[in-house]
């Protein structure tokens, strides 16, 4: 987690109720586990509700081409899959249900950003550092 500031260190220290659920606790915290920043005191059964994810994305450039396929492999059982069709035989975005409170998605980019992936790399300034992911 990224060290406190004064005021949220302050904050963290006085703070006896959760924000969320409004009972009381001994030990708090709230930071986002993705960028581990510090958000707010609140319990931790709060914490790991908020940052529990009830869906894992995957984005493709360009899914129309792959998502025959995919859709083929997701099909082998009888939980739902659900489709956001661009027309019929495109799709800008499709979900399956895995668990009941848990779902992979699936997202087409091109249908956001309709050019190349080296066209849109392209675009990225030339401090390449300051994008880590790409």
């Amino acid at each position: 987690m990224i060290a406190l500031t004064e005021k949220e260190e302050k904050e963290f220290r006085i703070a006896k109720v959760c924000k969320i659920c409004l009972l009381s606790f001994e030990e708090n915290e709230y930071h986002c586990h993705i960028a581990g920043k510090y958000k707010q005191c609140i319990c931790f059964k709060s914490n790991f509700e908020i940052n529990n994810l009830s869906f894992v994305p995957f984005f493709f450039h360009n899914l129309s081409y792959d998502s025959h396929f995919i859709i083929r492999e997701l099909g082998f059982d009888d939980k739902n899959i659900h489709v956001i069709p661009n027309f019929s035989e495109k799709y800008i975005s499709f979900s399956k249900e895995v668990a009941p409170i848990f779902s992979i998605k699936f997202f087409d980019t091109f249908r956001f950003m309709a050019s190349s992936l080296s066209g849109l790399a392209e675009n990225l300034l030339e401090d390449k550092s300051r994008f880590k992911e790409t």
